[in-house]
């Protein structure tokens, strides 16, 4: 199996077509520094730029070995949570269904977005409609100063906002695509906080060889100011794309692109 892994700089372009198959071995010793025990199973460990390690399990986030003690209880209605790179910031995202009656909780729901620094000092909230069969918005954070990017794959669209929660702009990455639940679209944001890095592709993908009238997404990577400012679109190879990194600095990129044929091949 062979993925085509695009390496981007802000003046060149480098394409390796293959993974090394070996690498060299490097010998790594641990030694245990603490033990201790948690009295609830861990859903996921963090391991972000301060001291602290953070757990997370079914009703708070705890920053472990804080002499403060800090720790964040999570709601109820709790979808998902979000991280910025370093842990400076996070995002509480929720969807209250419990104020719907049975019967109408196909109607339109609204989404929201609660944003504190890793001090827990609250920030801003974010609300958007949220339809009952429209997919759950990705949601980036910066590490500069917790502002805030939303990519709905359904659409294709990006919103960018500011330290406050407010809306700076809207981005429609293609203007002739239509509505489609199979889009990728994968977010990364420069660690400094100036840049991002999005992969997108105008539909979703169909195997190499199908009977699909458009079986290429057409994927693209863009590349954005956190201000919503494109500095750059180029088209990647292949039918589909699923990841995009970029680097701390904002002045290097990495995204994949690949092909499924019918009968299950990847290229």
């Amino acid at each position: 199996m062979t993925r085509n892994i695009i390496l981007f700089t802000l003046f060149s372009v480098l394409i390796i077509s293959s993974l090394l198959d070996s690498q060299e071995m490097v010998d790594v010793r641990f030694e245990l520094t603490e033990s201790k025990n948690v009295a609830t199973p861990i859903r996921n460990w963090l391991f972000p730029d301060e001291p602290s390690i953070i757990s997370i399990d079914n009703e708070q986030i705890t920053w472990q070995g804080d002499p403060r003690g800090r720790y964040l209880t999570l709601p109820t209605d709790l979808v998902k949570i979000v991280f910025s790179k370093s842990g400076s910031y996070l995002g509480i995202v929720r969807l209250d269904v419990t104020s719907l009656p049975t019967r109408n909780r196909t109607e339109t729901r609204t989404l929201q977005i609660r944003v504190f620094t890793a001090n827990l000092d609250y920030l801003y909230t974010i609300e958007r409609p949220y339809e009952y069969d429209d997919a759950l918005p990705l949601t980036a954070i910066t590490d500069r100063d917790g502002s805030l990017i939303l990519g709905q794959n359904p659409t294709g669209e990006v919103r960018f906002y500011n330290p406050e929660g407010s809306l700076l702009r809207t981005v429609r990455l293609f203007d002739d695509a239509e509505y489609d639940l199979e889009r990728v679209l994968q977010i990364d944001i420069s660690k400094d906080g100036t840049t991002a890095a999005i992969v997108a592709g105008k539909r979703g993908a169909s195997p190499s060889g199908s009977n699909a009238p458009h079986p290429s997404a057409e994927p693209h990577l863009f590349l954005f100011s956190l201000n919503g400012e494109e500095l750059f679109r180029k088209p990647l190879p292949d039918f589909n794309t699923s990841a995009v990194a970029i680097s701390d600095n904002g002045q290097y990129i990495a995204a994949n692109s690949y092909t499924v044929s019918t009968d299950g091949n990847i290229t």
